[in-house]
């Protein structure tokens, strides 16, 4: 298309109503030097849309920008070389989805930031259900027990249901993204770079994967290269595409506090494990939580709680991984049948049937009650076990009293023998969950 003016607009009647002229003219706008989000809105504002603006192309566009003469000069020969509408054909012919801010397929939590990216480029799918995204952001030298964590972390809340946003960066980025994958949950990478332009390269089979089972996004058109300014960028995206962001490892200069500080900005919420305060890699963590800018968390029960008092977050449907989530298989099942495989066990049954039906609560009927009494009695890894702890806390059936889980409901209450600071804890908290209360959030449909 070049410099040639765009075709006009056709009209659609689902609301996906921007054309394919006007799509493509805000690629290129966006693909210009010298343009962001913000110059972007300025040139609409200005121009009324995109078509219109490409069309005038940069000597109109001049009072809107604060650039120099060189650089001007850089936007009209861009501007004179680029082909909207072959932008746009060879993106999908990739493959790729280009989505802007007026489709049903742009994320509903990223909208709500200050500047949105206008345009998006998808590999894989965005689904209704990836509105519950948590960001799980850290360094890329984590330690063994930052590792081992991420896993257990990840792998329980993305057996929930929980969407797991991050960089795809080496380290805690990709341990997340695997640890998700693995239980036949959905995750979501955005790049700092072209989405052909996997970084670091050895993550491109990995990109592969994350495609099939969620999306690779990135605002950046094609070629793109990973300069190092544009990784604020793609942390902003990240944060707004997530209710909160989880800090697993950070040290004192991680590029995930700036995810952190984003998600600040953006009043959602920031979780961080403490670490050692000798240890160097949880400088970042210790300096957030000593700022009172995140919440600590200390395991997957914490996480959950907190999660729950996000302003604005709707509840989460119930899902069983390998069902509605997909169908993964976990690595960590060995020789045992994994919990999570196939229909919830509980789903239809009557309050009196489920601990019969579900492994977990008839371990806990008799009498186990934290996550290692539970694998213990099963055999079942601690991966799957805190999954499925995780689910049945946000369905209302157990919550957590004092380090142990406890089913709700006076008549699904194990005996529990409590020993010093526990048995006056438990006898000040006695009746917690019991009474009408608890038994009505027994009742409540799964």
């Amino acid at each position: 298309m070049g410099g040639e003016a765009c075709l006009p607009p056709t009209q659609a009647a689902a609301r996906d109503c921007v054309s394919a002229e006007e799509r493509a003219c805000r690629m290129a706008l966006m693909a210009t030097p010298q343009i962001g989000p913000r110059t972007y809105a300025k040139l609409l504002e200005q121009h009324g849309s995109a078509r219109a603006a490409w069309e005038r192309g940069p000597g109109a566009w001049h009072p809107a920008l604060r650039v120099s003469p060189p650089q001007l000069a850089e936007m009209q020969q861009w501007w004179r070389s680029a082909d909207p509408m072959r932008m746009l054909a060879a993106a999908q012919a990739q493959g790729w989805q280009v989505t802007v801010l007026e489709d049903r397929l742009y994320p509903e939590l990223l909208k709500e930031i200050p500047d949105p990216p206008p345009v998006l480029y998808i590999w894989g799918q965005v689904l209704a259900s990836d509105r519950w995204a948590l960001a799980v952001v850290g360094t890329r030298k984590p330690s063994l027990r930052g590792r081992v964590r991420t896993r257990q972390v990840v792998q329980a809340l993305a057996g929930t249901g929980w969407t797991i946003v991050s960089g795809m960066a080496r380290g805690i980025d990709r341990l997340a993204h695997e640890a998700a994958l693995e239980v036949g949950g959905r995750t979501l990478a955005v790049l700092g770079s072209g989405l052909d332009q996997v970084y670091p390269p050895e993550n491109r089979p990995l990109a592969e994967r994350i495609a099939q089972r969620g999306a690779v996004i990135s605002e950046f058109p094609a070629g793109t290269p990973p300069l190092p300014q544009h990784f604020p960028r793609r942390n902003r995206v990240i944060s707004g595409l997530s209710w909160a962001s989880l800090i697993m490892e950070a040290g004192e200069k991680s590029g995930a506090l700036i995810t952190a500080h984003f998600s600040l900005d953006y009043n959602r919420s920031v979780l961080a494990f403490p670490g050692p305060p000798e240890d160097p890699a949880y400088a970042g963590n210790l300096a957030l939580l000593r700022r009172q800018e995140a919440a600590l968390v200390r395991d997957v029960a914490d996480v959950l709680e907190e999660l729950k008092h996000s302003p604005g977050l709707p509840s989460l449907p119930l899902f069983a991984p390998g069902t509605s989530q997909g169908s993964g298989s976990s690595s960590d099942a060995g020789n045992e049948a994994a919990l999570d495989h196939g229909p919830s066990p509980w789903t239809g049954l009557q309050p009196a049937g489920r601990a019969a039906a579900d492994p977990v609560m008839r371990a806990m009927e008799a009498g186990a009650g934290t996550v290692d009494e539970i694998c213990a009695r099963l055999g079942r890894p601690a991966a799957e076990v805190q999954a499925r702890l995780a689910l049945m806390e946000l369905a209302g059936v157990v919550e957590r009293q004092y380090g142990r889980y406890v089913l709700i409901g006076k008549e699904h209450r194990p005996a529990v023998r409590n020993t010093g600071r526990e048995h006056g804890l438990a006898k000040a908290g006695e009746g917690r969950g019991q009474g009408s209360g608890g038994l009505q959030r027994w009742e409540r449909p799964l």
